[in-house]
């Protein structure tokens, strides 16, 4: 079995890729690879303070990174609504979307929808 590491990601130039809780741990870390890679990245996620922080954080290693953030509540339907509308906005095409965002061992709650 081979091993893979980030040696291995190709040339990214002209990928939009967008990450659902790219603002910490492994959607973090997969965004600096990305943007390294050559990659358009847009972080999606619902604190615009954390995600503006991440974005300042990679940009400071990587001041040629191509990387932005968008609002996303994922119990908000109306959010995810408007996270599309601006993704559409802003990108002429998504070529991977990273489903990343997730929580564990959280108390039951209903959404608003």
């Amino acid at each position: 079995m081979s091993h893979r590491t980030v040696s291995d990601i190709p040339d990214l130039t002209g990928k939009v890729i967008i990450i659902t809780g790219g603002n910490s741990g492994l959607g973090y870390e997969s965004a600096k690879q990305l943007v390294q890679h050559g990659a358009e990245v847009v972080i999606a996620c619902r604190d615009m303070v954390k995600a503006q922080e991440a974005i300042n954080k990679i940009t400071d290693h990587y001041v040629q990174a191509k990387i932005s953030a968008v609002k996303l509540d994922l119990a908000d339907l109306s959010s995810v609504r408007a996270c599309a509308e601006t993704i559409h906005e802003r990108c002429d095409h998504i070529d991977v979307l990273l489903n990343n965002a997730g929580l564990m061992s959280t108390p039951y709650h209903t959404t608003t929808d």
